[in-house]
C-alpha cells in the first residue's frame, strides 16, 4: 500500500496550491470537531496546502493521529479529491463544448489552482484563451507549458496555428 500511495497519489497533487482544508473537509465531513482535530493535527506539520501533504514522507504522514489507520484515511481522502478534480476536469470540457466561455473561465481557475501542472488542464485553459481571443495570453500559456512539457507536440502545434492566425490578422 505504501508503494502505491507515493506512486500513484501524491505525484498527481504535488504541485496543488489549493488550501489543506479541501483534504479536512473530506476527511472530518461534517463533523466539526474532527475538522478541528484534523486542521490542529495539519498545522502541527506545517500542511498548509495539498501540496505539503502530497510531497511529504511516510514518516511524516504517519505522524497524523486520525481515527483509524492513518494512512489508508489520507490514501482514501486524495483519492476522492483526484475523483473530484477529474470531475470538474470532465465537466469543463462539456461547458467548453457548449460554448459557455464565463463559466469555463471559473472553472479553469478552479482547475489551474489544484492542477496547475496538468496538461489537459492547461490545454484548456489555452483553448478558453484563444476563444476569447486573448491571444498573446494564450501564447504566454503556451510558452509557460513547454516547461513543463519539452516534448509534447500539441503545445507546438497549437502555437505554431497562433502564431499563423496572429499574423494573418496584422496583414
Amino acid at each position: 500500500m505504501d508503494s502505491v500511495f507515493l506512486d500513484v497519489f501524491f505525484p498527481r497533487c504535488q504541485y496543488s496550491e489549493a488550501p489543506i482544508s479541501v483534504i479536512t473537509n473530506i476527511l472530518s465531513g461534517d463533523d466539526t470537531s474532527k475538522f478541528l482535530d484534523i486542521s490542529y493535527q495539519f498545522r502541527k506539520l506545517r500542511f498548509t496546502k495539498v501540496k505539503d501533504l502530497a510531497g511529504a514522507t511516510i514518516a511524516k504522514i504517519s505522524s497524523v493521529k486520525l481515527s483509524g489507520d492513518t494512512l489508508t484515511l489520507l490514501y482514501g481522502a486524495m483519492e476522492k479529491y483526484c475523483e473530484h478534480l477529474n470531475d470538474l476536469l470532465v465537466s469543463s470540457i462539456l461547458v467548453h463544448q457548449n460554448g459557455n466561455l464565463q463559466e469555463l473561465q471559473t472553472k479553469c481557475n478552479e482547475l489551474l489552482m489544484h492542477r496547475p501542472r496538468d496538461f489537459e488542464v492547461i490545454l484548456l485553459h489555452a483553448q478558453l484563451l484563444f476563444d476569447l481571443k486573448k491571444y498573446q495570453e494564450c501564447i504566454n500559456c503556451l510558452i509557460n507549458a513547454k516547461t513543463f512539457f519539452p516534448n509534447n507536440t500539441d503545445f507546438f502545434d497549437m502555437f505554431a496555428f497562433l502564431v499563423y492566425f496572429i499574423s494573418l490578422n496584422d496583414n
